[in-house]
């Protein structure tokens, strides 16, 4: 950066100083969430904000600056928000907010500042809905809609304006979706049909404003849907599917109104799953000849198989939920040919590859649903194979491939959670070939030793669930090897004592559990001091209110077994002090709370 910032004085204008510094932005962000490189990316954007606030005080009018700053502190928000760092979010978002306003100052009649603030707003809204402050995010969503409603009336005879600001209206209609707010959201899709409308009123030719109409209707139905209002989302479902009936008589060499009305049967067909699976069925079978029709057609159309697969898990769910396995066996057996045809048309798709592993595993969930344990463990292997491939393939992204072993991360816990142990066992096992390499390869990078230590717990939390505490403990104690080996293990370091806090915890609990009573409260009497210090540093970190819960809440169940009832009683009540901390400030249930297992990752 600081390069950059002598280059900008010496070639001020130079375009491709600014594409490069933008694409360098973009790739250190992606590296900080890898990471999770707080510090990193406070320093470094806040250098990247001194450039380009240097140059615009020298010319304040700098159009492509001001993009760029604006960028900027979109760019840096979005990752303070998905590091956990809200308010530090919050910050970035309000200083693009003030830059926007003092542009609109500057040109009063120019509506993209102001539309620009609505997105911002909108931003700040998802923001805050994915940090789990649902009240706050509806007060920056109204603030955005107010913007939105102004606009809406504007400009009615520019047709590409009107685009934009109906797009605008199906990104904020979907956060307030999400919140909650579904008579605000539906106000949001109205705004869209009848700034559609509009469009095919100046313009009887545009075909897409009608296709938006009957798509918005259906976005509509699915609000309704979501909140069990059948009767009304199958009304709305109706009209669109009215709609597309009249697209596919005035255009009917467009294929896409025919894939419109086969989506639009599907979801018609999910109002009746429960009450009438009969009727269902006969949507189902419906929309599944029309698409079978159009991807037979259309064999290289990847969007239509896509679509098909769709309808297939409709039926796939419904024979399920009647416990008829067998059929649900073959509509997935479906699934997974398609999503296997998808993956090998399309090498370079990345989401396709994992879809494929997802329909492995969902067929070896059915085979368990059906008793057939030895089929169900082939399709999990399958499953864990294609994942080992694409986490093993020098091509793939390194980001990517981090995010999506995060993800089986994510999952494995859950799946241990649930006692899919079969399932659970696959995926860390590929996990740790897979981060155990990266540690080999490059042992001093933290972002590596952190993951195997990660890993290795999880793997040591499998064992210890299926009853196997020795291999369990063998496991944990791995881990204290490869802290050992690191710098970190400063005990002022609070990445080493969040570790070897979680650690100490789940060693006292396997140890409990393989009734060596005495190691197990050594192993707490260590957890409880780094957990008490960890805490009384940031006493409303909602990690280490969960550590501190789960150790004391152990220890309890520890004491109890030692028959020393009173200390015991003294350890339970004060875990569940933190709990109820924990639920009141961050809406947690006591289940969540509780679960040892979850928490420890």
């Amino acid at each position: 950066m600081q390069n950059y910032g002598r280059l900008f004085e010496l070639v001020p204008g130079k375009l491709e100083l600014f594409k490069k510094l933008q694409l360098l932005t973009e790739q250190f962000k992606n590296y900080c969430l890898l990471s999770r490189n707080f510090e990193a990316a406070n320093t470094v954007f806040g250098q990247i904000e001194e450039i380009y606030s240097g140059i615009l005080k020298k010319e304040p009018g700098h159009i492509l600056v001001s993009a760029h700053l604006l960028f900027l502190y979109e760019t840096s928000a979005d990752l303070y928000t998905k590091l956990g760092k809200i308010e530090k979010a919050e910050e970035s978002y309000l200083q693009a907010l003030d830059f926007l306003s003092k542009k609109q100052r500057a040109s009063p009649g120019n509506t993209t500042y102001v539309r620009q603030q609505g997105k911002v707003y909108r931003m700040l809204g998802r923001a805050f809905y994915e940090a789990g402050d649902s009240g706050k995010a509806a007060q920056y969503a109204g603030k955005a809609l107010e913007i939105l409603r102004e606009l809406a009336g504007k400009n009615p005879e520019d047709l590409h304006y009107q685009y934009e600001i109906s797009d605008d209206f199906t990104g904020l209609g979907k956060l307030f979706e999400d919140i909650g707010d579904i008579e605000r959201a539906k106000e949001c899709h109205m705004q869209e049909i009848n700034i559609y409308r509009n469009i095919h009123e100046r313009d009887p030719e545009d075909e897409v404003s009608e296709a938006n109409i009957a798509a918005t209707l259906d976005r509509i139905g699915h609000l309704y849907a979501g909140k069990g209002e059948t009767e009304t989302a199958k009304q709305y479902y109706e009209q669109g599917l009215e709609a597309y009936e009249k697209l596919s008589e005035s255009y009917p060499e467009d294929i896409d109104h025919e894939v419109g009305i086969a989506n639009t049967l599907g979801y018609i067909g999910k109002q009746y799953s429960d009450p009438e699976p009969e009727t269902a069925l006969k949507y189902y079978k419906k929309a599944l000849g029309i698409l079978e029709d159009v991807v037979q057609t259309f064999p290289d159309v990847p969007v239509y198989k896509e679509d098909l697969i769709q309808t297939l898990g409709y039926l796939e769910s419904l024979a399920s939920g009647q416990k008829q396995y067998e059929n649900a066996i073959l509509y997935r057996e479906r699934i997974t040919e398609l999503s296997r045809q998808l993956a090998s048309e399309n090498p370079e798709n990345f989401d396709y590859k994992k879809e494929l592993a997802i329909s492995f595993k969902h067929m070896g969930l059915l085979y368990e649903k059906a008793e057939k344990h030895e089929l169900a463990k082939q399709q999990y292997s399958k499953s864990a194979d294609v994942f080992r491939q694409v986490l093993q393939d020098e091509n793939e992204k390194d980001l990517m491939k981090g995010l999506l072993a995060l993800d089986l991360q994510k999952q494995a816990t859950i799946l241990i959670h649930e006692k899919n142990y079969g399932l659970a066992k696959e995926y860390l096992a590929l996990l740790r070939d897979y981060y155990e390499a990266l540690y080999e390869k490059d042992p001093e990078k933290p972002e590596n030793w952190k993951a195997v230590c990660e890993i290795r717990t999880l793997c040591g939390i499998l064992h210890k669930s299926m009853g196997n505490y020795d291999a369990a403990i063998q496991i944990y104690k791995s881990v204290f090897s490869i802290l050992h080996k690191h710098p970190v293990s400063d005990p002022d370091n609070p990445d080493y004592q969040s570790i070897i806090g979680v650690l100490y915890t789940q060693l006292g609990i396997a140890y409990h559990l393989a009734d060596e009573y005495d190691k197990s409260k050594e192993a707490f009497e260590k957890s409880i001091p780094i957990n008490t210090r960890l805490l009384d540093e940031e006493t409303e970190n909602f990690l280490h209110m969960g550590d501190m819960a789960v150790a004391l809440a152990e220890y309890s169940k520890l004491l109890t077994s030692m028959g020393m009832k009173k200390e015991a009683e003294e350890y339970a009540a004060k875990a569940d002090e933190i709990k109820e901390k924990i639920m009141k400030k961050f809406r947690f249930d006591e289940y969540t709370v509780e679960d040892g297992d979850k928490k420890a990752l």
